[in-house]
């Protein structure tokens, strides 16, 4: 277990919201990086300090996984489908590749700190449904004919009180 001293531990000063047993974001990302040891793998917690210009943060993913470089999103409550984590997260690493072209990353991590929310049948509805949902228009916030691009092939799923992670292709 390894964490690197840029690490944005702080996601945002102002965010106050606590999770289960009163965990912040923080202690939730700890929490997911200690199953995944526990698990007999490795979670390295990357640089997330980088900054594009004068105030503003690059985006980066937040971890190695077992040696693959990959975006981490907690699950915090039971919803029907986890299409708006994903979707968050397909942004998130098209804004690093685009980018990082020498360093892509081509994976996104769901941890469910509550193992009752994961079902492997919402996750593969969850990706049919974002592979299907439409680009918005920047300037008129409307639809247009076009669908959003993947960009991720795979989603490690970490479960938990699981013996091991989970790994779901996507079928592109």
């Amino acid at each position: 277990m390894a964490t690197h001293v840029g690490h944005n531990w702080k996601h945002d000063k102002n965010d106050k919201q606590r999770f289960f047993d009163n965990m912040t974001r923080e202690d939730i990302e700890a929490k997911c990086q200690k199953e995944i040891f526990r698990m007999g793998g490795s979670c390295i917690l990357r640089d997330e300090s980088k900054e594009l210009q004068k105030g503003k943060q690059a985006t980066a993913p937040d971890a190695y996984i077992n040696g693959i470089l990959t975006d981490i999103r907690s699950i915090t409550e039971s919803t029907e489908y986890y299409t708006n984590q994903l979707k968050a997260k397909n942004s998130q690493l098209g804004r690093w590749n685009r980018q990082n072209p020498n360093e892509t990353a081509n994976t996104v991590t769901l941890y469910f700190h509550e193992p009752s929310w994961f079902s492997m049948e919402k996750l593969g509805k969850s990706i049919e449904r974002l592979k299907y949902m439409h680009k918005i228009d920047p300037e008129t916030k409307e639809y247009i004919d076009e669908y959003i691009h993947i960009n991720f092939d795979k989603v490690l799923i970490v479960l938990n009180g699981a013996d091991r992670i989970i790994e779901y292709d996507v079928a592109k």
